[in-house]
């Protein structure tokens, strides 16, 4: 089995690895930031434009009209022909009268 070992050439050595890592975060944690950055950019560009065109009335692309604002359409209303009430299958469940519950929720 092989060990590796960190053994340093010197003092230069380790302070050139500890700089290189720290180069390296240094660049992934930029690039998080800018992202980060970006995506609250985007977000307030396209929520200032859903508001400027719901100020001003006009229809946002892509997106169907609510039924608020078109309505229902009665011809597409439908009615049941015939009606066939049938008998309960079981009892209705019991219910107990408010005196006999307390405050807490249980019964006394």
């Amino acid at each position: 089995m092989r060990v590796y070992k960190l053994e340093g050439r010197g003092i230069r050595g380790t302070i050139l690895g500890v700089i290189i890592v720290g180069v390296g975060v240094l660049i992934v944690a930029s690039a998080l930031t800018l992202l980060i950055i970006l995506g609250a950019a985007a977000t307030l560009i396209a929520a200032g434009v859903i508001l400027y065109r719901r100020l001003t009335g006009r229809p946002v692309p892509g997106v169907p009209p609510s039924f608020r604002r078109r309505g229902l359409d009665p011809a597409m209303e439908v009615f049941a022909t015939e009606v066939e009430v049938r008998p309960a299958e079981r009892e209705p469940a019991k219910v107990l009268p408010a005196d006999r519950i307390d405050r807490e929720g249980g019964h006394r």
